[in-house]
């Protein structure tokens, strides 16, 4: 059976740099269904447009008079604290109710489609799940036979959770969207048979155990993700950045937030003619120049390779990726820089060598490490080093130990986030052998209750989901802003977010980072609609050209010689 179906994304805080962007979860899902034969559109309201109808009225003067009092003084004594919460409530509490309305308008849009099969709900964080189940139920209302699945980042982690708690949504894809959302959609009339879907949780019912990515197949195996404004119309205007996200390898490994996985799967890495092949088709699509390359851990040989093979066909681009360290090899730099590279973000963790190999496991010393970091800069790359901090092992040594591996290394800027403990991770499983407090029963609440407050900045007075050491959240953050000022003092930036970093660097701000930041962040936070709108056209503007002036070659293998 060949189905027709609608793949929604509703970002539940459409004020984060990353909801403005193309999503990629969304593309490789429509890639899939389309190239088994199914009939797919992707609606994306993580745009421009979505943020000017949210800050009308009222919504903007709050979110004004928070941003102008937390910006210009981050330090507010207790009055003030107490005046700005009150403020930030009000603000939240309106916010949530225009998201209300919105999901409202977007089920009756749906619900309103000509032979829908399926609506499949993109939920890529916390803040997304509350409005997802809330157009799954308009949904089921208004059409009781249509299905309702959920798939993306939050599902492949709390995947279990949700699909006890939330039976709104007849099926979860846990991993492997372009394997389980297509083997659902040939299997959608016959509920009985869903959970012999790989990868498929029933809600309130089947949920597979052990290793869920039992059935994956090679990356090269899936159909590339789908772009078209035909399919995705949201891209057709300017109403997203056109910063595009490849996945060149996937796997349970590491990552900068979470270490230690308790459910480990070999990394799967896509081909580099997959991956040059994909920046091929996005660029002549839109004349797009800048990409992001992210995956988890992606080999010294592979990030190499993809280099050389950009090199080979001349393509004229600029990226940002990221590496875990391991096995990374000094020379690789300079065929990156030459390749486009503009961004190299290292998963650090941190400067002690008792905690790499104690509390991260991350297989590396702290002098491979610093070489690492030299290297990268050497190349002419624009170096960030993640760190995590404070962690239950964290002491007064062990932060000096990190300080004194910046100052050794003087990264271009440095990331420092609080630690992540998030389900199927060792970190969860051996809570308490690591000196984290997990309430493993109310996981997904506490974890609902750490959602971002508008219009707050990440890490800014939020409720851990999880305790460290004993440490209450505010004073979690509190140890986590001392390190971030004393990275600063040293003359590294610490105190902007990752992304927007990344973003001033692919538009072209070389050394007015620091500009970008504050006036992006302004913009997201302090209701400028008009700002917001205006940032998005300049950075499309910087990184987008004609797709006929921009110099990509088709891959061709070589050809046989001839004689002559």
């Amino acid at each position: 059976m060949k189905t027709r179906s609608a793949l929604v994304h509703f970002p539940g805080y459409p004020f984060d740099i990353n909801a403005l962007m193309p999503s990629r979860h969304l593309a490789v899902a429509a890639g899939s269904l389309l190239d088994a034969g199914h009939t797919t559109r992707i609606f994306d309201y993580g745009t421009v447009t979505a943020v000017e109808e949210l800050l009308e009225g009222k919504l903007s003067d709050l979110a004004r008079s928070v941003s102008e009092s937390i910006l210009a003084d981050p330090g507010l004594n207790p009055l003030q604290t107490l005046h700005t919460l009150w403020h930030i409530r009000a603000s939240d509490r309106l916010l949530a109710r225009k998201l209300g309305a919105q999901c409202e308008t977007v089920a009756q849009r749906l619900a309103h489609q000509p032979g829908l099969h399926f609506a499949g709900l993109m939920i890529r964080a916390v803040e997304d799940l509350r409005y997802a189940a809330q157009i799954a139920r308009r949904l089921k209302d208004s059409r009781p036979k249509l299905r309702v699945i959920a798939f993306g980042p939050l599902i492949d982690l709390y995947g279990d959770y949700i699909a006890r708690e939330y039976l709104e949504f007849d099926c979860l894809c846990l991993t492997d969207v372009e394997q389980s959302l297509v083997g659902f959609a040939e299997k959608i009339d016959a509920p009985e048979m869903w959970a012999s879907v790989p990868n498929i949780a029933v809600a309130n019912g089947y949920y597979p155990k052990g290793d869920s990515q039992r059935d994956s197949l090679g990356l090269g195996n899936y159909p590339p993700p789908v772009y078209e404004p035909d399919t995705y119309p949201a891209l057709r205007s300017g109403q997203k950045l056109r910063l595009f996200e490849l996945e060149d390898n996937r796997g349970s490994v590491p990552t900068f937030a979470d270490p230690r996985t308790h459910r480990e799967s070999a990394v799967r890495m896509k081909p580099v003619s997959a991956v040059c092949n994909e920046i091929w088709r996005i660029a002549t699509l839109y004349g797009a120049r800048a990409f992001s390359l992210c995956g988890p851990a992606a080999t010294a040989s592979h990030m190499t390779a993809v280099g050389h093979e950009l090199l080979r066909r001349g393509t004229d681009i600029v990226y940002a990726r990221s590496s875990a360290c391991l096995g990374v090899v000094p020379a690789m730099f300079s065929v990156l820089r030459a390749s486009g590279c503009e961004v190299m973000s290292f998963s650090v963790d941190t400067g002690s060598q008792r905690l790499l190999d104690d509390f991260f496991g991350r297989g590396v010393t702290v002098t491979e490490l610093e070489t690492m970091l030299r290297a990268s800069r050497s190349a002419g790359l624009y170096t960030i080093a993640r760190f995590v901090y404070p962690c239950p092992a964290d002491d007064y040594h062990t932060k000096a130990e990190t300080i004194r591996l910046v100052e050794r290394t003087r990264p271009d800027a440095a990331a420092v986030d609080v630690p992540q403990v998030h389900p199927q991770s060792e970190w969860f499983e051996r809570s308490a052998h690591y000196g984290f407090r997990v309430r493993r029963e109310r996981a997904l609440a506490r974890a609902m209750a750490s959602a971002r407050r508008f219009p707050l900045m990440d890490n800014q007075w939020p409720t851990l989901p999880f305790s460290v050491a004993g440490l209450s959240s505010s004073q979690v953050i509190g140890e986590n802003r001392s390190l971030v000022e004393e990275l600063e003092q040293r003359g590294v930036l610490a105190s902007a977010p990752y992304d927007l970093v990344r973003l001033a660097r692919l538009a072209g701000y070389e050394n007015r980072e620091r500009q970008f930041v504050a006036r992006a962040q302004h913009e997201l936070l302090s209701g400028d609609t008009s700002g917001v709108a205006t940032l998005v056209d300049q950075f499309n503007e910087a990184v987008c050209v004609s797709a006929k002036g921009v110099a990509l070659k088709p891959y061709e293998p070589s050809r046989m010689a001839v004689g002559n």
